[in-house]
């Protein structure tokens, strides 16, 4: 956000995403598209009615947006007189987009559409690619493409050659794929009724499940990373974060304890934030786990597989009263517990 004196909410008709410009934020929606001057102390909008359809995803290099079986091409040369140079008809709803270069890679209800944008006004289907499932979500790294499939899982295909892409393999999760993004050869998943999920990428040719986040309804949406956290819109219960602490990485030797260390809870009591450390001697399956007074689950930080030597995870207890609560480790064949205070 721009550093300004306030805080300015604004209502953009039936919003659905939004798409960061270096001075405004483009929205799209189902009432079309809406443009805000994102300049301090003034906040200043431009409509854009795109045929009367509704807008799904949102993609920037003029502005282009999918929706009811047609992307859309939005020029915003001039921000205050936005137009619509061109547009084609996918074959399918458009649902979201992503740009690599020339070519704008469309997800629609049956798989993914490649366009030909070098010539804006008039961008062209040049190849398709068939989803086991409806894709619902694209996000391109490099010249691989992961496709949210939502309840036939995650795809990973090579689109070296982008007008045909490759599909190199696929994982399936427990919930839907709504989205997903890439950080350091983990894919981290959206998963619509399992809330976070961590797929390995060592190979692509099989990906797969290593860990587990609960989100509070477990109706994670979308997902967004600068790298070092993990932003997920959480349907009902609004935006959750989560700390990429977790991911395993190298250690020397001489880091590597021969057996298990006390699991370590700073600060004890805490408010709002409290980090859990501790060390495995071996690589293996790890769960941390929060309980209450009176036994009840409430909150499960880590679940997957994390490599031998030490490792730090932060919880944040956004919805719990003050109280003492227990934590759980398990790993290594054994089991560890440590009570910690929250302070309100």
């Amino acid at each position: 956000l721009p550093k300004g004196d306030s805080l300015t909410c604004y209502y953009s008709p039936a919003s659905e995403t939004i798409t960061l410009g270096i001075d405004r934020a483009v929205i799209v929606g189902k009432a079309g598209v809406s443009q805000i001057d994102a300049m301090p102390r003034r906040v200043l909008e431009k409509h854009t009615t795109v045929s009367g359809k509704p807008c799904w995803g949102c993609a920037v290099k003029c502005v282009y947006t999918s929706g009811h079986a047609r992307e859309q091409v939005i020029d915003f040369s001039d921000p205050d007189f936005p137009w619509i140079p061109g547009y084609v008809y996918t074959t399918g709803n458009a649902l979201d987009i992503e740009i690599s270069g020339n070519y704008a890679f469309v997800a629609v209800s049956s798989g993914v559409d490649v366009l030909d944008i070098s010539v804006p006004t008039s961008p062209s289907i040049v190849g398709n690619l068939d989803t086991p499932g409806a894709a619902v979500g694209v996000k391109i790294y490099d010249d691989l493409m992961y496709v949210a499939c939502a309840e036939a899982g995650l795809l990973v295909t090579d689109i070296s050659t982008p007008t045909t892409p490759v599909i190199l393999g696929m994982v399936d999760t427990p919930g839907q794929v709504m989205g997903v993004v890439v950080v350091d050869g983990y894919a981290y998943v959206a998963d619509f009724n399992s809330g976070l999920q961590i797929v390995d990428l060592a190979n692509l040719a099989a990906p797969n499940l290593v860990g587990s986040v609960d989100t509070p309804y477990k109706s994670a949406h979308g997902i967004a990373t600068n790298g070092h956290c993990i932003c997920i819109a959480d349907w009902d219960s609004g935006l959750q974060t989560a700390w990429l602490q977790c991911v395993p990485t190298a250690v020397s030797p001489d880091e590597i304890p021969v057996s298990m260390r006390p699991l370590a809870a700073h600060p004890n009591p805490f408010n709002p934030v409290t980090t859990f450390t501790f060390s495995l001697p071996h690589q293996g399956h790890v769960t941390l786990t929060l309980f209450d007074a009176v036994g009840r689950r409430v909150a499960a930080v880590f679940t997957g597989e994390l490599a031998a030597g030490k490792h730090t995870l932060p919880w944040f207890p956004r919805d719990l009263a003050s109280g003492v609560y227990t934590c759980r480790l398990e790993a290594d064949g054994a089991v560890q517990t440590r009570k910690v205070t929250l302070i309100k």
